[in-house]
């Protein structure tokens, strides 16, 4: 990409603004839009810990893309957000076990605000429902068909309405109930 200076010359423009991060963000996935809109509104709201987290989660998301080259799809920002909620629920662990319980009270609260960007999680039932049903479909047996059941799984866990490890658990127990 070239661009005029005021002496007339052309300078080639170099990083986020060639690679359409500058101005277009959110261009590529809705979630970063809605991420985009809400700071916004946490900036005119005056909202320092909404504002905070979001800044934190547009940092997280732009160093990855960097690092990538090219835009997160939701799937991936939604996995970005995950990690981000992770690390919240660690940290508040660690504060109130060093007994600071305002800083444990500060981390849950952006892991709220975090939280709220991610997709509804699938309840008990149809996570057992799906769970049984992918297992039926397997003809899975033993521990050894598992990879075929979570093959089967895998759009529930990409995209986020569930979490690897839970299926993961309940696959288990079912396949060794039989």
């Amino acid at each position: 990409m070239l661009r005029m200076t005021m002496g007339g010359e052309m300078h080639a423009v170099v990083g986020a603004v060639a690679r359409g991060f500058a101005g277009g963000w959110a261009a590529a996935a809705p979630l970063k839009a809605d991420l985009m809109a809400d700071m916004k509104v946490a900036m005119k709201a005056k909202d320092a810990v909404k504002l905070d987290t979001l800044r934190l989660i547009r940092a997280e998301i732009t160093s990855g893309e960097k690092v990538r080259g090219e835009s997160y799809s939701d799937a991936e920002v939604i996995s970005v957000l995950r990690k981000l909620a992770a690390q919240r629920d660690e940290a508040a662990a660690a504060f109130d076990g060093a007994g600071r319980p305002e800083q444990a009270a500060k981390e849950l609260e952006e892991k709220n605000i975090i939280t709220s960007y991610l997709p509804a999680q699938m309840d008990a039932d149809a996570l057992h429902a799906a769970v049984t049903e992918a297992v039926a479909d397997s003809g899975a047996s033993s521990m050894k068909d598992m990879g075929a059941v979570m093959s089967r799984l895998r759009s529930l866990i990409d995209s986020g309405v569930t979490d690897g490890k839970a299926v993961s658990a309940l696959a288990k127990d079912i396949i060794t109930s039989k």
